[in-house]
């Protein structure tokens, strides 16, 4: 028999508190579907971002192509040596950035690419979505545990709704 298994399920096999499960379905998968698809709805440059990143150290890093970000991404414990206090690399393919990351990380949540990562004393969430055939690494994000929360206020602050429309 097959049985589903919801997303808050296997969240909390990753040992995420209910809150913490709670914002990734409400922060990442809902707010991506509910935000405007324009470009003015996401700004990877939005002051509140960019206070968050220097405020926190964490390295946002967009590369244009899959190849590229697949390339930057393959030797994973450099990448967390180099930025210690976390970093998001992920390819835009000239869309819209933060829309893309956002994206990307919704995909991880689909398909199991979250994990819980100890480094250095410290707990990171690390988010890996790749392409469709699994091959290629369309986004790495190692992002500190205790500042995740933080981090996705700084994104919801940049983003402007679709008014919802009930039947």
């Amino acid at each position: 028999m097959n049985a589903k298994i919801s997303a808050q399920q296997i969240l909390k096999k990753l040992n995420l508190s209910n809150d913490e499960c709670v914002l990734m379905f409400r922060s990442i998968v809902l707010l991506f579907e509910l935000a405007k698809p324009d470009d003015d709805a996401f700004n990877l440059y939005h002051p509140g971002i960019q206070k968050y990143c220097k405020l926190t150290r964490l390295e946002i890093i967009p590369l244009n192509k899959v190849a590229d970000a697949d390339k930057f991404c393959r030797d994973e414990r450099t990448l967390q040596k180099k930025y210690p206090s976390g970093f998001i690399v992920f390819s835009h393919s000239g869309k819209n950035q933060l829309r893309q990351m956002i994206r990307h990380m919704r995909n991880a949540c689909s398909h199991a690419g979250i994990s819980i990562v100890a480094y250095g004393g410290k707990e990171y969430i690390q988010f890996k979505a790749r392409d469709p055939k699994g091959k290629q690494i369309k986004l790495l994000a190692f992002i500190k545990r205790e500042q995740f929360g933080l981090f996705w206020n700084a994104v919801i602050k940049t983003l402007n709704f679709s008014s919802i429309k009930w039947a």
